[in-house]
């Protein structure tokens, strides 16, 4: 590795301590791994606005101007335009480039890895002209020996380049180092001689190397007008403060990189000549190119928004008026790029006698905290909106009982005083609302805890003595991980619990007729199911034994083919009066079976499941209690009728191939038990409002304040549970069940 960048990187490493690992490669894939953030530092890259937004620069340490350069034998053009229909070499995302594109002259252009790379193949003449900064195409043609490449003195609008040492954005602590190394080597003169060594040569008449330097470096000259300044103002004075010349140097230099890494650019203005000085940060901070003069006030004022313009139009009257610091802010014209937002303080500089003789400033880029600020406000304003906006009451408390704050909802809610809430005292708003309560001590409990445990959340309710009800719920405020307060929210839900109050208050009046219509409907089908079994089972008796009187008589008649057919239709008679007691008997037992008045539901539900076994070809498995238990009427046809439907379902839905069923009685308690092994049952099916029969078993229960759950998955079968006491308030007639 070679050349006045690398060796300018190597005595910054040296002076300043650091230890660099050098990479090599192409512009290309230097620069691919700069920007895939692979590679800290990049030891010459131009300095660009569009670049700035997302890499860190030094401050310059050269300021070259662009030229175009081409072969010896070739013809002389006299301007950028008349490059069209020509063969230019360039490199990707170089400054060539992109004028090449601004001019419109991309079909002329033709791509190389690197500058040297153009150069010798132009030498070459495979190419007509490439475009560089002067001095590196001269450097590079006198290292190379390239002999057949001249450089055309014409003035290429636009081109003019300020190399810096690249950082990774953000990066601030290594560029300072930098810009010190930088510093030091300006003022100790080993800049000069690097200078000389690799540049000394392209020198031109009339001009000494000094000249040169002074023209080349004024990039770093700018940004370090303050240490420099500083120093020739204090030059007579060095021979008595030798020992301390270090201290100073590296101080200066550290304050001028400050100057460059905080973004604050300096000017200054001479009131007898009205000639402005900006610093380099100045030209940055207003988009304003270095290679333009300063812009005088009435230019200034283009860099500037056009609605902040007012404000700063008479600041120069403003500041002599005073004598003293002006502040304003402003922001940058937006034609120009991104809005920069900038902070600048102005004061008047007066002479040995006292008359004013200069104005002085400085210019700081606000821009992040500007846009922070805005940002919190419109947070903030979002935040207070919210809280005005919500039906809910909020209140904020800090970690040492302060109201930080509150909502109108709040304030309204809880009826408190404005001389309480503008006390932002917890404590005194917590007396004021403590007689409003059905239970003030269990408030005051409550929120004693929660200020013990800060961490903790609750949810309450909250009764009034003038019937309100408010939900109240609390959680920490939480702030970098620490609590610093907590935040009360307060819902009045008086209408919804009145609501709800008249809604049990239905239900219960439902839930009372529905049992007494269920009661009801099986006394009609016990009355129904005698009358069947009386009525038309005597009917059926003696149609029977009319119909035996007649098959008797039979052989009384002579006529053989009458007795014949009368026989048939006796038989047929006979049949239909049988299948039609079967019937009748049928009926009668599923509107009331006899057997659970009279031999109880143990025996009733051994019968209901014998028949269900007939029905289905399911077998099923009984768990029942060995002895007689007393049940009152109104709990044994609950279980029964429970278990009718639970068998049902399983012959329609479960597609089971067993059914065990358990009852015991207990502790008080009834408790069956029907479980199969079928398809199972979903979430979304015992949530289903359409599920009339499992609802019907559900209220069924609830009538005598009993219960049914169902349980089961898809796959897994279904157990259904039911539970009522036997001592059952709802029906108080008792009988054996056995």
């Amino acid at each position: 590795m070679q050349g006045f960048a690398y060796e300018l990187m190597r005595e910054i490493e040296l002076v300043m301590g650091l230890q660099f690992e050098r990479i090599e490669g192409t512009t290309k894939e230097i620069n691919g791994a700069f920007e895939a953030g692979q590679i800290d530092l990049l030891q010459s890259l131009a300095r660009t606005p569009e670049r700035e937004r997302t890499i860190e620069f030094s401050v310059p340490y050269l300021h070259m101007t662009g030229q175009i350069f081409m072969r010896k034998d070739g013809v002389t053009i006299q301007s950028l335009a008349d490059l069209k229909g020509r063969k230019v070499l360039v490199h990707r995302g170089s400054l060539g480039e992109s004028l090449l594109l601004q001019a419109g002259l991309q079909e002329s252009i033709t791509y190389v890895e690197s500058v040297e790379q153009a150069f010798i193949r132009l030498n070459r003449g495979e190419a007509d002209a490439t475009l560089a900064t002067r001095l590196t195409g001269l450097s590079l043609a006198h290292r190379l020996g390239l002999t057949q490449v001249r450089v055309l003195d014409l003035e290429i609008p636009g081109f003019q380049v300020n190399y810096c040492v690249a950082a990774q954005k953000g990066d601030h602590a290594t560029l300072a180092r930098v810009n010190e190394g930088m510093a030091l080597l300006v003022r100790t003169g080993k800049f000069d001689v690097l200078y000389k060594k690799w540049f000394g040569f392209v020198t031109p008449n009339g001009y000494t190397t000094e000249q040169v330097l002074l023209a080349v470096s004024v990039g770093l000259t700018l940004a370090l007008v303050v240490a420099i300044w500083a120093v020739l103002r204090q030059r007579t004075l060095l021979a008595q403060i030798a020992s301390q010349a270090e201290i100073l140097q590296r101080s200066e230099a550290s304050l001028a990189a400050a100057q460059a890494q905080a973004h604050l650019g300096s000017w200054e203005m001479d009131l007898a000549s009205e000639k402005i000085t900006w610093s380099a940060e100045m030209f940055r901070l207003h988009y304003h190119d270095l290679s333009h003069p300063v812009p005088k006030f009435a230019e200034f004022l283009a860099l500037v928004h056009p609605d902040d313009i007012e404000r700063i139009q008479n600041v120069k009257a403003r500041i002599l008026e005073i004598n003293s610091a002006v502040g304003r802010e402003y922001r940058t014209n937006p034609t120009l790029g991104p809005v920069r937002y900038l902070s600048a303080t102005y004061r008047v500089i007066c002479d040995a006698a006292g008359n004013q003789c200069k104005v002085v400033g400085t210019t700081l880029d606000i821009t992040e905290r500007k846009l922070s600020e805005l940002a919190r406000e419109r947070s903030l304003s979002l935040m207070l909106s919210t809280l005005e906006s919500t039906a809910d009451g909020i209140l904020v408390v800090n970690s040492e009982g302060k109201i930080e704050t509150f909502n109108r909802v709040f304030a309204r809610m809880w009826r408190l005083p404005n001389d309480v809430l503008a006390s932002k005292d917890d404590a005194r708003a917590l007396q004021c609302v403590l007689d409003q309560l059905s239970a003030p001590q269990t408030f005051i409990d409550k929120v004693s805890h929660l200020y013990k445990h800060p961490e903790e959340e609750s949810f309450d309710n909250l009764e009034f003595k003038d019937g309100r009800v408010f939900e109240r719920y609390s959680r920490p405020q939480f702030v970098n991980g620490q609590v610093v307060g907590r935040v009360w929210s307060f819902r009045d839900i008086t209408k919804r619990k009145q609501g709800e109050a008249a809604l049990e208050d239905s239900r219960e009046q439902l839930r009372a007729l529905t049992a007494r219509l269920e009661t009801l409907r099986e006394e009609e089908r016990i009355r129904i199911s005698r009358e069947i079994h009386d009525e038309l089972g005597q009917k059926l008796t003696g149609l029977k034994m009319d119909l035996h009187w007649l098959e008797n008589r039979l052989p009384q008649i002579g006529d053989e083919k009458l007795r014949t057919a009368l026989e048939e239709k006796i038989i047929t008679a006979t049949t239909t009066a049988d299948e039609t007691m079967v019937t009748v008997q049928r009926i009668a037992a599923e509107l009331r079976p006899a057997m659970l008045d009279s031999l109880g539901l143990i025996t009733t539900l051994r019968y209901e499941a014998k028949q269900f076994e007939g029905r289905t070809n399911i077998p099923v498995t009984m768990s029942l209690p060995a002895g007689a238990v007393n049940l009152n009427s109104a709990v044994a046809t609950t279980a029964y009728r429970i278990f009718q439907e639970v068998l049902t379902n399983v012959a329609r839905h479960a597609q089971a191939t067993k059914v065990q069923v358990m009852l015991e009685v207990s502790d008080g308690k009834l408790r069956l038990q029907v479980e199969d092994n079928g398809v199972g049952v979903s979430s979304e099916d015992l949530l289903n409002p359409r599920s009339l029969g499992l609802l019907g078993m559900k209220e069924r229960a609830a009538m005598l304040n009993g219960s049914v759950r169902v349980e089961g998955a898809p796959g897994q079968g279904t157990i259904v549970r039911l539970e009522i006491s036997v001592e059952n308030p709802a029906a108080s007639d008792k009988q054996s069940q056995g």
